[in-house]
């Protein structure tokens, strides 16, 4: 079985803070934004959502400890 080692990182646009999620669950927790608008967020309709910016990155590379699952 193949290891994806793909997670979330969600970028501030005005900041510049980013913080990593395994589970889209955990990235709307974490913005409060409810499941119906993560699709549109998720696909580009919205590009951000409250200066959050969705992406999906490869995470081999990202230390454990920086990784934000609430």
């Amino acid at each position: 079985m193949k290891q994806n080692n793909n997670l979330i990182k969600l970028t501030n646009t005005e900041t510049g803070e980013y913080k990593y999620f395994t589970k889209d669950s955990y990235v709307y927790g974490y913005i409060g934004c409810g499941n119906q608008m993560l699709p549109a967020i998720k696909n580009g309709t919205s590009k951000t959502y409250k200066k959050w910016k969705y992406e999906i990155v490869d995470g081999s590379k990202v230390m454990y400890k920086d990784i934000n699952n609430i």
